[in-house]
């Protein structure tokens, strides 16, 4: 009796580990995989609302932003403050990453100089 305990309680143990991410996102913090199978369907440890858009529409659930996403509503306001800045850190770097996109591609100068495909030769003829 004692052996099936123990088998049944690794297993548990087994099935949470499984339903946790080795992720350094803040919105792991409040909420958990519903199946490891799909890392689309996050449960709120707040409200048990399961979320089905991945981490980033999760994180606007606890933030309480955002068309489309149910806002938690018993949801801490420190935890609330955590997931709206760490969007607003994401839409930052996507900001100054096409910011910077934009600035080398504006360095690059492509023109079609008519003399220099004058000089142009085919090889092989």
């Amino acid at each position: 009796m004692e052996q099936t305990e123990a088998i049944v309680t690794a297993s548990t143990a087994e099935n949470a580990n499984s339903l946790k991410r080795k992720s350094d996102d803040i919105g792991w913090e409040y909420g958990k995989l519903v199946d490891p199978n799909n890392k689309d369907r996050i449960m709120c440890n707040f409200w048990k609302n399961v979320s089905t858009g991945g981490i980033n529409r999760f994180k606007k659930h606890i933030a309480q932003v955002g068309g489309g996403v149910s806002k938690c509503k018993s949801c801490p306001n420190e935890a609330k403050l955590a997931c709206l800045k760490w969007l607003e850190g994401t839409e930052k770097k996507k900001h100054d990453k096409v910011v910077r996109e934009l600035g080398l591609r504006s360095d690059v100068n492509v023109s079609s100089g008519g003399q220099q495909e004058e000089d142009l030769t085919c090889a092989g003829s």
